[in-house]
């Protein structure tokens, strides 16, 4: 699914978690996805006040 990178992270920031799993859909929803640039920059965000666990599907 589409995101803004700002509001979303600030929203998981809220939640203080301790890490975040990123991944695609592996199984096969046919859920909307961003392209992998828009989720890299995502991940890096979400690194600067938590762990980020990858999933290999990303």
């Amino acid at each position: 699914m589409d995101f803004d990178i700002e509001p979303l992270s600030e929203l998981v920031a809220f939640c203080h978690p301790k890490w975040v799993n990123i991944g695609a859909d592996s199984q096969g929803h046919n859920l909307p996805e961003p392209d992998y640039v828009k989720v890299m920059e995502l991940v890096a965000e979400l690194g600067t006040f938590t762990e980020v666990k990858e999933k290999r599907n990303l």
